[in-house]
């Protein structure tokens, strides 16, 4: 010590603990350079020797595939002598270096209890096993010669030797040596991820398949959903299990790892609800078969849930991973929803048959006057439609998740009330006004209304299932249903009352005018009130920018005059109706003045004028030119005197409501108003427009 001093001239004699220190290190450091030289000369002479460090390697992969909780056949095994080979033998010797150390030589040094032989072995040993790996993973030769998974099995080995060794021996350092081991691994990981995706295209094909050629049979009596559900996620989970057990710690890794993982669930998720939807049309026929396809995308969706779980949950919700997932559960939702819409619709043409017949069997009810409605009569009337549904909701209910069942009674219960609605209660305008329709069967009398009342709570009380269907409060709110309730309660008003509420709800039925002119007419309209009652006076001054075929206007044959008639309550017995003389001289001038009645009983929200433009042709119908509309409010609101300009459109626009109340006033041919009423709403120009 003394000699060495003087030699490199130090001014200060050395600790006996830094020599042996620095010697120890010394010595790890030859130890590992040799054992790293002859094991990368025993792997290259091959024979007896390279299979014995192909076992050791599998081996290895077998043992950390244990500890990691997953299936070894899960972890790709290496059969023949890569490049990497030596390293596996080479973790294992300075493995039973560190332990020696620790077990053997510690003892000897123990005099120095700060030095710990064992912790600085391991130190050592593991910095210079870094720099080789940072060496080896980097050469392009190396990493074009070996597979993903001989790289996958040493990341493993890598991790057993620093868990086992190093983790300990440097707890201040853990946690960076831990993400330094992970960033050398990355590029592989994420490579296997990506093979791996690759590969669950076939895993899923042969699920389906095998899924097809056994008719999708459940799994059991409890479990009523087929096994390519539960071999995808198997294999999903599995494939989670192998990247969990990487342990990596770095959250940028993890993230990307996630993000990566992700995808391949997207993806095979998508894929599956895709065949799904291609093949459920064919398999509504078959109840039981279309139970578990339900069941199975039930099953994907909790499945699904499980998953994100076990991958974080809300620690995972901000991220591209996350993101992800949450997408995906509510893409499956909606698919789900889109087969229940499915199903039920291939449902619709049976339940439409089962109602053809009904209106037949109303109008006998009506034949018995007003004498009160029975239980048995709305029973009678709806039963078809009950022994239709009747063996398919109860499949539905014993087969099916409870979540799929309501999801297809909705459905169901919607389609029924639509049937209902349009086959009965509101028939379309064009059906009702077809000539051949038997008059007899029009408008409902109070007696059949209130079977057709008790008909519709007994389909409310059908899909109740006894508590396992659709609650009372859904079915009871659904709009399908207001909308029959509503059509009902018009029944039983007046005409007057109808066409009140028409003309106070129906604010943009000059809409297609407006956006699509064929002329306009200029008037001026005033109310004032005379005598006690209200009086209102309209004067046609002109029309201009009418849009006829140029063929007739420049003949003269074109007559063009005003049609003024006024829609309210109180008016029957009244005149409503004007026309202005038919004029040759375009444009046509017509300067007359009109008077109307309006009854102060009712509120002038009811009343509106009516203005159809037509064409005079002696002793022929009268072609529409253009229609539009001026409600009487609009004159109270510019001060009883309005001046206006009107655009004509070839027809009125009408929202729902107000075709519902067409279609219920239709129903009453006897009905002088009504008739009139729906007659000039419906009137739509046909002459072609040039």
């Amino acid at each position: 010590m003394f000699f060495r001093q003087k030699v490199l001239n130090i001014g200060s004699a050395f600790r006996a603990k830094e020599l042996v220190v620095e010697c120890i290190e010394a010595s790890m450091i030859s130890t590992f350079h040799q054992l790293r030289e002859e094991n990368i000369t025993l792997v290259a002479q091959g024979g007896k020797t390279a299979e014995e460090m192909v076992a050791t390697e599998t081996a290895s992969a077998s043992v950390l595939a244990k500890k990691a909780q997953v299936d070894e056949s899960k972890i790709p095994d290496i059969k023949e002598a890569t490049p990497l080979t030596y390293l596996f033998r080479l973790i294992e010797d300075i493995g039973e270096l560190i332990q020696q150390d620790r077990d053997v030589y510690s003892k000897y040094i123990s005099q120095f209890r700060d030095v710990n032989l064992g912790d600085m072995s391991a130190i050592t040993l593991w910095a210079m096993l870094v720099e080789d790996l940072q060496v080896t993973l980097r050469s392009p030769a190396i990493v074009q010669t070996c597979q993903t998974p001989a790289f996958i099995n040493l990341m493993f080995k890598v991790k057993w030797f620093f868990d086992r060794y190093v983790a300990k021996a440097d707890p201040e350092s853990q946690s960076e040596n831990c993400k330094v081991m992970h960033r050398l691994f990355a590029p592989f990981v994420r490579s296997w991820l990506m093979e791996t995706i690759d590969k669950f295209d076939g895993i899923l094909k042969n699920a389906l398949a095998k899924d097809e050629e056994e008719n999708f049979k459940a799994m059991s009596d409890h479990n009523v959903y087929s096994w390519s559900v539960v071999d995808i996620f198997t294999a999903m989970t599995e494939c989670h299990n192998v990247l969990q057990s990487t342990g990596c710690t770095d959250e940028e890794l993890q993230d990307g790892y996630d993000q990566l993982y992700a995808s391949l669930v997207v993806r095979v998720l998508t894929k599956y609800m895709a065949f799904l939807k291609n093949i459920f049309a064919s398999r509504v026929p078959e109840p039981l078969e279309s139970c578990i396809l339900f069941n199975n995308t039930e099953q994907l969706r909790l499945r699904l849930e499980k998953l994100y779980k076990k991958m974080g949950g809300e620690l995972i919700e901000e991220t591209a991973a996350g993101n992800a997932l949450n997408d995906l559960q509510s893409v499956l939702k909606q698919q789900q929803d889109g087969l229940c819409a499915l199903m039920a619709k291939g449902l619709e043409a049976m339940i439409g048959e089962s109602l053809e017949s009904l209106p037949a069997r109303l109008s006998k009810i009506k034949a018995g006057g007003n004498a009160p409605a029975s239980e048995n009569e709305a029973h009678a009337l709806i039963e078809p439609v009950f022994e239709v549904l009747e063996k398919r909701i109860g499949m539905l209910v014993e087969k099916c998740n409870k979540n799929i069942v309501r999801k297809i009674l909705k459905e169901m219960y919607r389609i029924i009330l639509t049937n209902l609605l349009r086959k009965v209660v509101l028939p379309p305008l064009k059906a009702v006004r077809d000539p051949k329709r038997d008059h007899n069967a029009m408008d409902l009398t109070p007696r059949q209304y209130i079977t057709l009342e008790k008909c519709v709570e007994g389909i409310q009380e059908f899909f109740y299932v006894e508590s396992r269907g659709l609650k009372h409060n859904y079915m009871k709110t659904c709009a399908e249903r207001r909308r029959i309730d509503d059509a009902l309660a018009m029944y039983t008003l007046s005409t007057e009352l109808l066409i009140g509420n028409f003309v106070e709800q129906e604010r943009e039925q000059d809409k297609i005018g407006v956006e699509d002119p064929l002329g306009e007419i200029n008037l001026q309209v005033d109310s004032f009130i005379a005598k006690g009652e209200r009086k209102v006076t309209v004067k046609v001054v002109s029309a201009s920018r009418l849009i006829w075929p140029t063929t007739l206007a420049a003949t003269g044959m074109f007559r063009p005059f005003v049609e003024v008639t006024l829609f309210g309550p109180g008016l029957l017995g009244v005149r409503r109706r004007h026309e202005t003389k038919s004029k040759t001289k375009y444009p046509p001038i017509y300067n007359e003045v009109f008077s109307f009645s309006v009854s102060r009983e009712y509120t002038i929200d009811g009343y509106e004028f009516h203005f159809a433009v037509r064409d005079y042709c002696f002793g022929r119908q009268k072609p529409l030119v253009g229609v539009t509309v001026l409600p009487l409010r609009a004159v109270q609101q510019a001060g009883d005197s309005l001046v206006a300009r009107l655009s004509i459109g070839q027809s009125l626009w009408f929202s729902e409501v107000g075709e519902d109340i067409l279609s219920v006033l239709a129903q009453r041919p006897d009905d002088e108003v009504a008739s009139e009423f729906v007659s000039l709403k419906l009137e739509t120009r046909t002459v072609e427009i040039p």
